[in-house]
């Protein structure tokens, strides 16, 4: 019987924050000048502020990974991704596919190699040295980024997607409502 292998991961030699997209959506609807509860709007405003000091004066790293999904062909999906890569300052993650991928194949290797320990390398998560990117963005002039994909096709499998998780969540609420059950 094969021992469970121990896993490390590494990690940027710079602090990195992952920001969720409803965090940014948020910041989104503050710039547009939506109402928002002022402690809300006080707290993102500050985050925002420090998350682009930080991350151009090359303290902090805040990747953009696979939000588009959650906001392309919304309301807000221009002024999202722009938010998103000034956040970002355009180091961006893997998709998710592709670090379940390449985490996958580095655990089959473990496990025919009969490894003690598995090392999960930094470019399993981006596609090249994130610090090095953030120190060459810090230095560019201008930031360009392009519009998300929006292929017809996708975004329909998307939308049915999420109309399909919702309803499950909606009917698991039911469920539970019905029994009784908090959240908790």
């Amino acid at each position: 019987m094969m021992n469970i292998p121990k896993v490390t991961s590494e990690k940027p030699s710079v602090p990195t924050l992952w920001v969720d997209t409803s965090v940014v959506i948020k910041l989104t609807k503050i710039a547009r000048g939506e109402a928002l509860q002022a402690i809300e709007i006080e707290r993102l405003t500050r985050l925002q502020e420090l998350v682009r000091e930080l991350g151009e004066g090359g303290k902090l790293l805040c990747p953009r990974a696979d939000q588009e999904e959650e906001y392309v062909a919304g309301r807000f999906e221009k002024d999202v991704h722009g938010d998103f890569l000034v956040l970002s300052l355009g180091v961006a993650l893997r998709h998710r596919q592709g670090v379940f991928d390449y985490q996958a194949q580095l655990g089959m290797k473990a496990y025919v190699q009969q490894s003690d320990t598995i090392t999960v390398p930094l470019l399993a998560y981006f596609h090249s040295d994130p610090v090095k990117e953030l120190e060459e963005a810090r230095h560019r002039a201008m930031l360009i980024g392009v519009n998300p994909f929006k292929d017809s096709e996708i975004l329909a499998r998307r939308n049915a997607a999420k109309a399909e998780v919702q309803r499950v969540w909606e009917n698991l609420r039911h469920e539970f409502v019905a029994q009784k059950r908090t959240y908790e």
